[in-house]
């Protein structure tokens, strides 16, 4: 009963014969298939980027490259977030992982296309707005996610600064109608 905030960790504690929620659902083969798809998915974002940019195309060859023009913000609010995962589960090292965190988030930061801190849904390779794409309340909320997950993840560092100061950059009632939807 004091003041103080408290955390504790538990891996696989039970007690008496009630076994962990979730204890046993999966055999050791599905967890081996859903850590090589984890896997799998992580090194998909990280391969298919822009190393330069962060940029990741909208879509992709199921056998790996892309010839696209154009990036989808969206995905890069995901691939953001898979480098955390990367880091912590061991599939990028955390230098990778920080440094295209980073790289990423300062490209988007200067040259990123947005008007109000909203970005157009597709971007050029440049960072420029591609073709005559809207700009997306729903794709920025989906890259701000990432944002604000790498933001978390690497606190106190200078990609929190830069995260931070995009996603306070967003006017998010700029968007608002005035009837209030």
């Amino acid at each position: 009963n004091t003041s103080a905030l408290c955390t504790a960790a538990f891996s696989s504690v039970s007690i008496g014969n009630s076994p962990p929620p979730g204890a046993g659902i999966y055999s050791a083969t599905d967890q081996a298939f859903l850590n090589d798809l984890e896997n799998r998915d992580v090194q998909a974002f990280y391969t298919e980027a822009n190393a330069a940019t962060g940029l990741i195309p909208d879509n992709e060859n199921a056998s790996g490259g892309n010839d696209s023009a154009y990036s989808s913000i969206a995905a890069v609010g995901f691939g953001l977030s898979a480098l955390t995962i990367g880091d912590a589960r061991g599939s990028l090292s955390h230098t990778t992982a920080y440094q295209r965190a980073l790289t990423t988030i300062n490209f988007l930061y200067n040259s990123g296309a947005n008007n109000n801190g909203f970005f157009y849904h597709f971007l050029a390779s440049n960072g420029s707005r591609y073709g005559t794409s809207e700009i997306s309340s729903v794709d920025t909320a989906e890259l701000m996610s990432g944002v604000l997950n790498v933001a978390q993840y690497w606190a106190g560092t200078p990609l929190q600064t830069t995260a931070l100061a995009m996603f306070n950059r967003v006017n998010w009632p700029w968007m608002q109608q005035s009837s209030g939807v």
